[in-house]
């Protein structure tokens, strides 16, 4: 789906200062804002200025790719090219560029009289002004795109909560996504300053924990949405502690096996909104109760956290 443009009418597009409407611009929905923008600057700057030789039939296809913009070129018959734009300052003078490419329109010489009794070569034929140059077909739209890496870095705050022992805690996360076409390499770091457990006395740092992990995870995209879907060990330490009747703390160390899927919604300039649903398992607590301290309650088997935040892309 997508949203076509054509520029002015076939009559003028010989006429110097005139629009041509044989260039067709079709923009995918889901564009960034500055990528749309782009596009309509383009749409505008074909009306006033592609005259001439330079309007030819072609389709112009602008769809999101991981590097930035992809530019489709297709010709009636079928012949395509693509330009990959990073930025969207460039995409006028990039298909401005590709139009300048197509070859002007040239007059046969006349045919001159024999001479030495013989007759003069034939004229070449003229060329067509609406030929396009002689672009490879690629295989599958999907080698249209090159491959990328890139880097995320995102910041997200909320919620966790943990059973057997009902603990509530504010939770902070640190993300680092390397990314390779859909595939991602992530490192977190988590750390949940403050935190109530039941059966101690109100105490806001009655509970705290911090943990690092590495992992893997697989992103999907679908216009400016995005759900990155991830999976990896993490080692947390835990600390519970009170202050009444009598002055107790423990500490621990868990091995956790986090599941974590984290929506973005695209806001521009590399930006998007993020909103985190994650869960940790320590699997050597779902065996047996660990306790940081004898006369303390056990620390949590299982973790479930909701964060809100935002990731900026870094490359």
């Amino acid at each position: 789906m997508g949203v076509i443009c054509s520029v002015a009418s076939p009559a003028a597009g010989s006429e110097p200062g005139s629009g041509c409407e044989l260039v067709v611009v079709v923009a995918s929905r889901g564009l960034e804002p500055p990528w749309v923008r782009a596009a309509d600057d383009l749409r505008a700057t074909l009306a006033r200025e592609l005259t001439g030789p330079e309007c030819v039939p072609l389709r112009l296809s602008l769809e999101a790719s991981p590097e930035g913009l992809l530019v489709l070129a297709q010709s009636p018959d079928g012949r395509e090219t693509t330009r990959t734009v990073r930025d969207p300052v460039a995409l006028v003078p990039v298909v401005l560029g590709l139009l300048a490419a197509v070859p002007l329109e040239t007059q046969p010489p006349r045919p001159g009289s024999p001479q030495n009794g013989r007759p003069a070569p034939s004229a070449p034929a003229a060329v067509d002004p609406n030929d396009l140059p002689d672009f490879s077909v690629p295989q599958t739209r999907r080698n249209a795109a090159p491959s990328s890496v890139g880097v995320t870095l995102g910041l997200s705050s909320g919620i966790r909560v943990g059973v057997p022992t009902d603990v509530a805690m504010w939770d902070t996360e640190l993300r680092a996504d390397v990314l390779l076409r859909q595939w991602s390499v992530l490192a977190l770091m988590r750390y949940a300053p403050l935190g109530a457990v039941s059966g101690i006395a109100s105490d806001p740092d009655a509970y705290e924990e911090i943990g690092v992990g590495f992992g893997v995870g697989r992103e999907l995209r679908r216009g400016p949405h995005t759900l990155d879907l991830t999976v990896l060990p993490s080692v947390v330490f835990v600390t519970i502690e009170t202050d009444s009747p009598t002055e107790k703390a423990g500490e621990l160390a868990q091995f956790r096996l986090n599941l974590a899927a984290r929506y973005g919604y695209a806001l521009g300039a590399g930006w998007k909104f993020t909103l985190t649903l994650d869960s940790e398992a320590a699997p050597s607590s779902l065996i047996k109760a660990r306790y940081p301290n004898p006369s303390l309650p056990p620390v949590p088997a299982w973790t479930l956290g909701f964060r809100l935040g935002a990731a900026a892309s870094l490359l």
